[in-house]
């Protein structure tokens, strides 16, 4: 019984990530899809890089706004994500 209530949710997981998911734009349905757990992996990394991107962002701003140092490199690299992100 507990084996199936474990499939019924996979199940409904993987239907929740073909009907909702975000960026990828595979047609294939993930119910019976061999690279689901790979395309769900490369999802929440990208996820992921895309959160660390924004708070970065979020702390240079605070920062320029209370006027303190920030070193070049990072700077540099906040200009990138602007940029990056303008384009998007």
């Amino acid at each position: 019984m507990q084996n199936i209530k474990i499939s019924i949710a996979a199940m409904i997981g993987r239907l929740k990530n073909w009907l909702f998911q975000k960026g990828k734009g595979c047609r294939r349905c993930c119910l019976r899809c061999k690279y689901y757990d790979q395309c769900r992996a490369e999802i929440l990394s990208e996820v992921e890089q895309l959160r660390k991107n924004e708070a970065f962002i979020n702390g240079i701003e605070l920062a320029i706004d209370w006027k303190l140092y920030i070193p070049p490199a990072d700077y540099q690299r906040y200009l990138e994500l602007k940029e990056s992100e303008a384009t998007t």
